[in-house]
């Protein structure tokens, strides 16, 4: 279980998280999202130790797997530089997971390996941090906004595999301002405005409170006016 306890967060006299409180059960895929601004990568870089929040805890018994908004890579090494350098640290044959590792096929990596970081576009870019964030098969996978400069193939396989992967017994927490994501892959949403939780509902209850005659960004836009 991920369990978040009150955190907030300022910067200098403005706060962006304001006791956040969240929940996720193991093998559960929640959506955090909101309006630029609410505090959504700010509460992912505390959950995986790249901040420090003011107060509140994060409570989870595994490893994290997580890709950031910006892309974290050596831009001057090749993709497989960039593998190799992960798969030492997490004691990985480089070999053995272009091999066997179903998530390299799906983003499409063996294609790219010869390419240096900096010639590849911000598709390329954000399957390779999505590849890393992988390598080490984490239990909680913390994605912010990872498709947001994917093509609709690539976007739709990520989608898949993530899939497979809460099917797996795998904890997700994913932000995006797509709807048509959120929907598919989250079990349930938080929305936040102005760094608190608007609401948390499962998607089958907003749909049971809004009906289908509305996309999921029109519910959001409903509940956040």
């Amino acid at each position: 279980m991920l369990k978040i306890e009150g955190i907030t967060k300022c910067y200098g006299k403005k706060e962006i998280l304001k006791g956040i409180d969240i929940e996720i059960n193991e093998g559960q895929c929640v959506g955090i999202i909101g309006p630029n601004g609410s505090g959504k990568s700010t509460l992912l870089s505390i959950i995986v130790g790249i901040l420090k929040a003011d107060s509140g805890s994060v409570t989870l018994d595994g490893q994290i797997g997580y890709v950031p908004q910006d892309n974290a890579l050596m831009e001057e090494l090749t993709v497989k530089d960039n593998l190799e350098y992960w798969c030492v640290a997490y004691n990985k044959n480089l070999k053995q997971v272009l091999e066997e590792e179903t998530y390299i096929k799906a983003l499409g990596i063996c294609e790219m390996l010869g390419q240096k970081v900096k010639k590849l576009s911000g598709g390329m870019k954000k399957r390779v941090n999505i590849a890393i964030a992988l390598i080490n098969h984490p239990k909680y996978i913390i994605l912010d906004e990872p498709c947001s400069a994917l093509d609709i193939i690539y976007k739709n396989e990520v989608i898949d595999y993530l899939l497979s992967l809460k099917e797996m017994g795998k904890t997700i927490l994913y932000t995006s301002h797509s709807g048509d994501e959120i929907e598919r892959l989250c079990d349930k949403i938080c929305i936040l405005k102005e760094g608190n939780i608007l609401r948390e509902e499962t998607i089958p209850s907003l749909r049971a409170t809004f009906g289908n005659d509305l996309t999921f960004d029109e519910m959001v836009y409903r509940l956040l006016r």
